[in-house]
């Protein structure tokens, strides 16, 4: 996706994550630029990896973002970083993590109670 001259590409592939719009400055300004292209690409590929137990939890690709933006703000606000900061290796490992978790956690009570949507 990077252009080593230019940075980063925006294509026009639409993201579930965004509603399926195609990643845009607008879209990234809804952020304050926190997330970078191939960070957002990452959270998409994310997205469709987790798909199957999203769906059993009825949660949206806007959803999720709206999680990924919670997790980081809370990687933010434990370590005192402000709150422009754009995410770094760090920040983005400590998202993936807790998503992945608490998405295991969340399903697999789901799945105990047999309260599954969709």
């Amino acid at each position: 996706m990077a252009d080593k001259k230019t940075g980063p590409s925006m294509d026009s592939r639409p993201l579930k994550i965004a509603g399926g719009r195609p990643i845009s400055e607008a879209y990234l300004n809804v952020f304050f630029k926190v997330f970078s292209v191939d960070q957002i690409y990452f959270f998409e590929d994310l997205y469709e990896e987790l798909s199957p137990k999203l769906r059993v939890m009825g949660m949206s690709g806007e959803q999720f973002m709206e999680k990924i933006k919670d997790a980081y703000t809370r990687f933010q606000e434990s370590r005192n970083i402000d709150p422009f900061t754009p995410m770094d290796k760090k920040g983005q490992k400590y998202v993936e993590d807790f998503l992945r978790k608490s998405i295991d956690q969340v399903y697999e009570m789901i799945i105990k109670t047999g309260k599954a949507k969709g």
